[in-house]
């Protein structure tokens, strides 16, 4: 899929991903392994423009509102600033057990309104994991790096249109 991406796109050609990047789209770093670090993309390098072209691909149109007929196009946003936040070696064991506790089970191929969206190949098995952009303020960052999702908190800045859920 990177590969159709970056062919189809003439201002991505030639790219070279940093192994930092490229580890969020092919195998996962052992827990032993993984050191901790903050990192800001330059937006000049070739993994912003990747990471700007998965989110700006990844827009859809919308309903005005939850009970609307009328549809709006796709938002048309600037990406000013893209941050890898590091996050404890836990959450990364955590994450790999349920991948691995899912990856057991049988996953229903459903039609999905995400066949734009990137499906990284970050393990052998399949487990229906795509990117997702999350947009909070600066300031809960740190409180989901280090405990991870919380759905109790949904709402708290824009509110549940949709009800209580953490929203992509």
């Amino acid at each position: 899929e990177i590969k159709v991406m970056l062919d189809a796109t003439k201002n991505f050609r030639g790219l070279t991903m940093s192994p930092e990047l490229l580890c969020l789209l092919t195998d996962l770093v052992d827990p032993k392994d993984y050191v901790p670090s903050d990192t800001k993309l330059d937006p000049a390098s070739s993994d912003f423009l990747f990471m700007q072209a998965i989110f700006q691909g990844s827009l859809e149109s919308h309903r005005l509102d939850y009970h609307s007929d009328e549809w709006c196009e796709p938002a048309q946003l600037e990406v000013q600033s893209i941050s890898v936040v590091a996050f404890p070696p836990e959450l990364l064991r955590k994450y790999l057990r349920q991948r691995e506790r899912i990856s057991k089970r049988p996953i229903a191929e459903l039609a999905s309104p995400m066949d734009n969206a990137l499906r990284p190949a970050i393990s052998s098995k399949d487990v229906n994991e795509y990117f997702l952009f999350h947009g909070c303020p600066w300031n809960a960052v740190e409180q989901i790096q280090q405990k991870g999702w919380d759905w109790r908190l949904s709402g708290k800045q824009t509110g549940a249109m949709f009800g209580q859920g953490i929203y992509f």
